[in-house]
C-alpha cells in the first residue's frame, strides 16, 4: 500500500507542476476553473485581434472614471 501512495503523490505533484509550467503563471491558490477560464478568454481575444492588456487598461480606466463621476454626483 505504501509504494502505491508514494506513486500517487508523485504523479499528482508531477501533474500539478507540469500544469502550472504550461500555464506560465505564478503558483497561487485560484481554482482550476478560474485558470482555464482566463486562458480561454485570452486566446479568444487573441483570435479576434483584441489586445488583452490594452482591454484591461481601458476597463480599469472606465471603472476609475465611473467612480469619480459617482463621487461628483453626491
Amino acid at each position: 500500500m505504501e509504494p502505491i501512495s508514494y506513486l500517487m503523490m508523485f504523479g499528482n505533484f508531477t501533474f500539478g507542476f507540469a500544469f502550472y509550467m504550461a500555464m506560465k503563471r505564478d503558483l497561487d491558490l485560484t481554482s482550476i476553473h478560474d485558470v482555464l477560464t482566463h486562458r480561454f478568454l485570452v486566446s479568444a481575444a487573441k483570435k479576434q485581434g483584441i489586445d488583452w492588456q490594452k482591454h484591461k487598461d481601458v476597463k480599469q480606466e472606465i471603472e476609475e472614471l465611473t467612480e469619480t463621476l459617482s463621487l461628483l454626483k453626491k
